[in-house]
């Protein structure tokens, strides 16, 4: 699991940008408290989101060197390939789900004034797409 997703980067990095003078000087510690809620939310689905993907590729892993072997029944390899398009279903759901928390983030950091944000591209890598077993579609390439 990701501990402290906004503690290792670089300090510059984590700045925010100053307040444009016509919005004064003094923000409602509150508001502040709820968008540090609300970020520390969305952060740890994000995490828990990375988890499980990381647990359904290790099983889409098995799975496929499963239904490669060699000497396996017609009818088992059958069924094996069946599980691996339902798991390969499962893992592009959850990871269109973590790219979607992954934008809300990114939303949530820009409402309190951040602007950079590749930090957050290296803290919590989104995996590509998974096709088939043998096709693998990076991010950015649908």
């Amino acid at each position: 699991m990701i501990e402290g997703f906004l503690l290792t980067p670089v300090a510059e990095e984590l700045e925010p940008e100053p307040r444009p003078p016509h919005l004064g000087t003094r923000v409602d510690p509150e508001l502040l408290e709820e968008q540090a809620r609300s970020m520390d939310r969305t952060g740890r689905r994000l995490v828990r989101l990375l988890d499980e993907l990381r647990e359904l590729e290790a099983e889409l892993d098995e799975l496929d060197r499963r239904s490669r072997s060699d000497g396996l029944a017609e009818e088992t390899r059958a069924g094996l390939c069946g599980e691996l398009d339902l798991a390969i279903d499962a893992f592009n759901h959850l990871r269109e789900a973590a790219d979607c928390a992954l934008r809300q983030l990114v939303l949530e950091r820009e409402s309190c004034g951040f602007r950079r944000h590749e930090v957050l591209e290296r803290c919590y890598p989104i995996p590509d797409l998974v096709l088939t077993p043998d096709l693998v579609v990076p991010l950015g390439e649908r």
